[in-house]
């Protein structure tokens, strides 16, 4: 079974009919015993922003949330791709225990479930906020000349981007050791208060101070080897920590930043579900210039397509 990921830009091809794509060429297109269309809650997150964020004025209606949410049901027939089983229906594991999981969810769940946790997302856009505040420190000509550079040349080769990449990395690998400590501990950590923001921040300070040399390793190990394993096989949560920290990297070096962190945010988690899929979908052309490297980067085999000069739509059957 192959699976496909689709940027929320293709589902909204999909939803008002552009470029020749329309729901009713892609229910009749798809083989469903070839091939699967996944959703995850990266997009119900983008639906719920566009419903609710207090950074946006134009909010949608009740009305076109539920149009959204039913159209993420139909074409994927409520098959999702989530990071922990919970109590959801499991119809396929990509690590054993480590995640992450197809299940069995209709949209209206998960949107549920992500906005009652809304308030969470302000933890994780502030994070990002200070990577795109950082791009916004780097000098225009330095921009340009990473623009028309090989961000994989440089990542490797350039001792200053090598060191912010393992630095990142080492950063990402300890926040999830922080999260997983705690919910082992039956700390509930979502939504994600200000309060609960300081235990984790505590717990994180912990690591460091006693296990920082570790997850510095570790990390210098990931990136050393990234060519010769499978760290996705790890579990969702190294993955996690890996694309993230490459993805970071490279907007903190001001190749092809994103001014809105939310924005942001959103690019960075469809990229990290992508990893367990056959075939990637996009036509953001700002996010392809980061994604295309970073999975090359990481030795990634998810075939990325880019939807402005090729039809995804041929690869459903």
């Amino acid at each position: 079974m192959k699976r496909i990921y689709l940027d929320q830009n293709i589902w909204f091809d999909i939803k008002i009919g552009r470029f020749d794509t329309s729901l009713e060429s892609v229910l009749k297109k798809i083989d469903r015993n070839k091939i699967e269309i996944i959703y995850s809650p990266a997009h119900c997150e983008e639906i719920c922003n566009s419903y609710c964020s207090p950074n946006i004025s134009d909010h949608i209606s009740i009305e076109e949330r539920d149009i959204r949410i039913k159209l993420l049901s139909k074409v994927t027939r409520n098959r999702e791709i989530v990071p922990y089983p919970n109590d959801f229906k499991i119809m396929h594991s990509f690590c054993g225990r480590e995640g992450p999981y197809i299940v069995l969810e209709h949209p209206t769940a998960c949107f549920k479930r992500v906005y009652d946790n809304y308030e969470s997302n302000k933890v994780g856009e502030s994070a990002q906020q200070c990577s795109v505040d950082k791009a916004n420190e780097v000098a225009q000509d330095v921009k340009t000349k990473l623009g028309h550079a090989n961000i994989i040349t440089v990542l490797e080769t350039d001792p200053a981007a090598n060191a912010l990449l393992l630095r990142n990395l080492t950063t990402k690998l300890i926040h999830s050791a922080a999260l997983n400590q705690l919910i082992k501990s039956n700390i509930k950590i979502q939504p994600c208060t200000a309060q609960v923001k300081k235990i984790i921040d505590d717990k994180i300070r912990s690591i460091r101070s006693m296990q920082g040399e570790y997850y510095f390793n570790k990390a210098e190990g990931i990136l050393n080897s990234r060519n010769k394993t499978n760290f996705s096989s790890e579990g969702f949560d190294i993955c996690e920590a890996v694309v993230d920290a490459v993805i970071l990297t490279m907007i903190e070096l001001g190749y092809a930043s994103s001014e809105v962190s939310m924005s942001s945010l959103h690019d960075n988690t469809h990229a990290i579900y992508g990893v367990y899929c056959d075939y990637f979908v996009s036509r953001d052309q700002k996010l392809l210039k980061k994604l295309i490297p970073a999975y090359e980067y990481l030795g990634i085999n998810t075939k990325i397509i880019n939807a402005k000069y090729e039809d995804w739509q041929t690869y459903l059957s």
